[in-house]
């Protein structure tokens, strides 16, 4: 989970004319980092960690995926564990800062082990506060309808059916938003594309890094059919205010 540090900052998200244009700094897993930003003409802060290394070898996926983000409302990335699909899909919500005017925003749910965290994490996250007597779905409905985002919930396959029934909700009511997400396993949402991601090749034992190219292309497929829940949406949410 993405702990933000005290700032005088009143939110991630304020308006645009006021934001402040100071990198942002963050804790996550332990260490302190410095949150990137989009072009000075665009300045919003976004979460997304700076990478330590550079991305190889998934170029050509990387460049599909973006594409593919601009017609999607959600994009599930699926794939064993170790495959990658983090990294990618940071890749990803690097490359989409200039379409989103609001950020695009990492949910880690990896830590999380109480699905009743995961909407509480998600207004942490964007620093939405719980407003006295309304249910916090609500309170995060209403920050996020009017805004333009990208979140990325990361590792959902221990939380499935909570993040499903969260990412169908926010999109039902919130149309500026997209959500990329990864998982072992489909979310089962109704609209969502599902992208297998596979293992890069090893290099042979004389080659370099150079000589890593993107896994043979994977087909992205589209749920048609809602995948049935123990619990219908209204009782899921009941359950989770």
């Amino acid at each position: 989970m993405v702990e933000f540090l005290p700032s005088k900052l009143g939110g991630l998200l304020p308006e645009l004319g006021n934001a402040d244009r100071r990198p942002q700094t963050y804790v996550a897993n332990g260490t302190t980092r410095c949150a990137s930003t989009v072009n000075p003409k665009n300045p919003v802060s976004t979460n997304v960690p700076i990478p330590l290394t550079s991305f190889v070898g998934r170029e050509a996926e990387v460049e599909e995926l973006d594409h593919l983000l601009q017609s999607v409302r959600l994009l599930t990335l699926t794939g064993p564990g170790g495959v990658g699909k983090t990294r990618l899909a940071l890749e990803l919500l690097r490359r989409q800062t200039d379409r989103f005017p609001d950020g695009c925003w990492l949910i880690e749910l990896a830590a999380i082990t109480d699905t009743g965290l995961l909407r509480s994490s998600l207004a942490a996250v964007l620093r939405i506060p719980n407003e006295r007597g309304q249910a916090l779905f609500d309170t995060v409905a209403e920050f996020l309808r009017p805004r333009q985002l990208l979140l990325l919930f990361d590792n959902c396959e221990h939380l499935a059916e909570a993040s499903a029934a969260l990412a169908e909700e926010l999109l039902g009511t919130c149309p500026g938003l997209t959500v990329l997400a990864t998982s072992r396993e489909p979310l089962g949402v109704l609209g969502e594309s599902v992208r297998p991601v596979a293992a890069l090749p090893v290099p042979p034992d004389d080659g370099t890094p150079q000589d890593l190219r993107s896994p043979p292309p994977r087909s992205v497929y589209s749920w048609t059919e809602q995948r049935p829940h123990p619990a219908s949406s209204s009782q899921r949410r009941a359950r989770n205010p």
